[in-house]
């Protein structure tokens, strides 16, 4: 025999649908529709039993009504509508409880809604609340036709995406380890440029220092040159003066005396 269970947070809807299915199954009476619905009941549901008069714990549809006034739905429509609307997907909350939340809100909020169309509407507002654009974007371009598909959908782009930021980590790490080994390189090939750029402009001012030091001495030594030949060149101008001599017999005629070296033709003075 199927007995209805009694949900830990009571729910009419359910909870109803449940009872319904045990009493076509077991073909109840009235009489035992009563029995099993008040023998079923718990908790805060259970709270009728002894907060009603026994004239409405004994009647099955009275019971029925009192339940769904207590925890019943009707007339919170706009309630459900704007949690709804308002509902997005927690940092910790799997595609699936999202996907559960969203049915259960979206039969709430439009119960006389045909089934199709409260698919659609339901598989736009999963798509909606999943508080990632671009995520959300993607699923969107696989037009999915229902709730269930947008569901399998985002699911399979959820592990794509977990593969990928997987495979981004691993080769981050991988370049965090072989990038400091690849700097050290590099450093060392840029210090053997630099020593040998400092070695070639050593080479080039000395030679440099050497070119202007043969350029010195070709510049005195064409001066030296010019010197002496415009020594050898220059006349002989006979200046001396005359040095008298005299004899026994008379007046000896006049000797000319070349003037020394490094003395002047004219004075004799050095």
């Amino acid at each position: 025999m199927l007995t209805p269970q009694c949900p830990h947070l009571f729910d009419t809807t359910t909870y109803e649908i449940q009872f319904q299915n045990c009493d076509l199954y077991n073909k109840w009476t009235k009489k035992e529709q009563l029995v099993y619905l008040r023998s079923s009941l718990e908790k805060d549901a259970g709270q009728v039993l002894w907060d009603y008069c026994a004239e409405t714990t004994a009647s099955f549809s009275r019971m029925i009504r009192v339940l769904k006034e207590r925890f019943g739905e009707a007339n919170q429509f706009n309630k459900y509508r704007f949690e709804l609307k308002s509902r997005r997907r927690r940092p910790d909350e799997t595609l699936r409880s999202l996907h559960s939340d969203i049915r259960w809100l979206t039969a709430l909020a439009l119960p006389d809604l045909e089934h199709t169309a409260r698919e659609t509407m339901a598989c736009d507002y999963f798509i909606d609340v999943l508080n990632d654009p671009n995520f959300a974007l993607k699923v969107r371009e696989c037009f999915p036709k229902d709730l269930d598909t947008a569901l399998r959908v985002a699911l399979q782009l959820e592990v794509w995406s977990k593969d990928v930021d997987q495979s981004t980590r691993r080769e981050r790490r991988t370049r965090e380890i072989t990038e400091p080994e690849k700097k050290d390189e590099q450093t060392d090939i840029l210090k053997k440029q630099v020593l040998d750029f400092q070695k070639q402009l050593a080479e080039l001012q000395k030679r440099d220092r050497t070119a202007t030091l043969i350029k010195r001495v070709a510049e005195l030594k064409a001066h030296l040159t010019e010197a002496k030949s415009s020594t050898e060149i220059a006349p002989a101008r006979d200046t001396a003066l005359p040095r008298a001599t005299t004899g026994a017999i008379g007046p000896r005629p006049t000797e000319f005396i070349p003037p020394r070296e490094g003395t002047c033709w004219g004075c004799g003075d050095p």
